[in-house]
C-alpha cells in the first residue's frame, strides 16, 4: 500500500539507465522498455518511468492507463552470495512462458546476456 515519488535532493540516491525501447509487436501504441538497475528501492522502476512521462501499462498507482494488468519481468536478476562472494544469475522465463518481446529487445538482451557471461567468466577466473 505505499506509494514513493522521486526526490530531486536529500534522498537516497538511485539510478537506472534506458538501456532500449522498442515497439510492442501488435500494439505499436505500447513499448518494451530494457532497464538496467544500479541500485534496488522501493517501485523503482515503476517510479523513475512514470517521471519520465513514460508509467507502466495498467499501473494506475503511478499514472499508467487503467484497464490492463502491469506488466513487468526480470531479464537477467543477478546478486552477490553472502556465503562466496561469487555472483549468482537468474534469467527471464523462456519465450513459450511469456508474452513476445520485440525483435529489438530480443537482440539486446542476447547481447546483455553475452557480455555478462564474459564478464563474470573473466572475474571467476581472477578469484
Amino acid at each position: 500500500g505505499r506509494s514513493v515519488r522521486v526526490v530531486r535532493a536529500g534522498g537516497k540516491p538511485s539510478f537506472l539507465d534506458v538501456v532500449l525501447v522498442a515497439p510492442v509487436p501488435g500494439a505499436p501504441d505500447e513499448s518494451h522498455v530494457l532497464v538496467q538497475l544500479h541500485t534496488g528501492r522501493l517501485h523503482q522502476i515503476r517510479v523513475m518511468l512514470a517521471d519520465l512521462g513514460a508509467p507502466l501499462s495498467g499501473d494506475v498507482r503511478y499514472g499508467g492507463p487503467p484497464g490492463q494488468t502491469m506488466y513487468l519481468e526480470h531479464v537477467i536478476l543477478g546478486a552477490r552470495t553472502f556465503a562466496s562472494g561469487g555472483w549468482r544469475g537468474w534469467l527471464a522465463p523462456a519465450e513459450n512462458d511469456r508474452p513476445r518481446w520485440a525483435p529489438a529487445l530480443t537482440d539486446a538482451v542476447d547481447a546483455r546476456v553475452r557480455d555478462l557471461s564474459t564478464s563474470l567468466a573473466s572475474t571467476s577466473a581472477r578469484l
